[in-house]
């Protein structure tokens, strides 16, 4: 059933439960100079910390690079100097794995930073790019306070 032109199947994204809130970046923002700074910063520093042109990673887009989890293991392990084991190995196809990959990097992530996060695996995955740019920021600022000189 389709009502005031939305898809039914979709009508779920639009209610929030009691207490519920969401956050997004208006559309209309990523024309704002200011947005595409920051955006370009955090592309900047994610191709720098990742190897320039040492690497073959070269990310572009942070809606369709991110969302497999993949670059923000990359740049966990570069910033940590350890090394993460994803839960279904680095390069998978499936949703199903992707998710279980990308809940293990939210959760690394909140360890790190003893934080709890908000924003949830399938954000990720769907290219949430307030979701990303967010949790991006969050390792940042983690980063910046243990003194890493990898992080602007």
């Amino acid at each position: 059933m389709v009502s005031s032109g939305i898809n039914a199947e979709y009508m779920g994204d639009y209610h929030l439960t009691e207490g519920e809130t969401r956050s997004y970046l208006d559309p209309k923002s990523l024309t704002d100079p200011a947005v595409k700074e920051v955006i370009d910063c955090i592309l900047e520093w994610i191709n720098h910390s990742l190897g320039g042109s040492d690497t073959r990673v070269r990310i572009v887009d942070l809606e369709e690079d991110m969302v497999d989890g993949m670059v923000f293991k990359l740049l966990l392990e570069k910033l940590t100097g350890g090394c993460l084991v994803m839960p279904c190995g680095d390069y998978v196809q499936s949703k199903e794995r992707q998710k279980t990959n990308v809940e293990f990097i939210i959760r690394k992530v909140e360890e790190l930073t003893n934080m709890s996060l908000p924003w949830t695996s399938q954000m990720i995955l769907s290219g949430d790019l307030y979701a990303i740019i967010s949790i991006l920021i969050i390792i940042v600022k983690h980063f910046q306070d243990a003194g890493n000189s990898a992080v602007p």
